[in-house]
């Protein structure tokens, strides 16, 4: 069973619109999730390019973005997994702390 494709856009969509920030630099855009407003050690980067990710790539990136496996990034990606999901994860292994309102 072969891998979906996935694009570089798809990627910096589906980070845009779970609470990723992007800042350019010269040769990769940087991407940093925000939590409740503030900044997060959770980080990847895209190129450029235009080209689909290779597995490789995909692997960088489900390691920075705490996935543990490449299922939960492709759903990631993909979008059956919310922002709110995304959250909900993050707490689940102790990467962020649930902050009381």
């Amino acid at each position: 069973m072969s891998s979906p494709t996935i694009s570089n856009r798809n990627l910096e969509n589906a980070l845009m619109k779970k609470g990723f920030e992007q800042r350019k630099d010269t040769h990769h855009r940087i991407y940093r999730f925000r939590y409740k407003g503030k900044k997060t050690d959770i980080r990847t980067k895209a190129s450029h390019g235009k080209k689909d990710l290779t597995d490789n790539i995909l692997k960088q990136i489900k390691d920075q973005l705490k996935f543990k496996d490449k299922k939960q990034l492709i759903d990631f990606i993909n979008c059956p997994m919310t922002e709110r999901d995304y959250i909900k994860y993050l707490i689940s292994i102790q990467i962020i702390q649930e902050e009381q309102d």
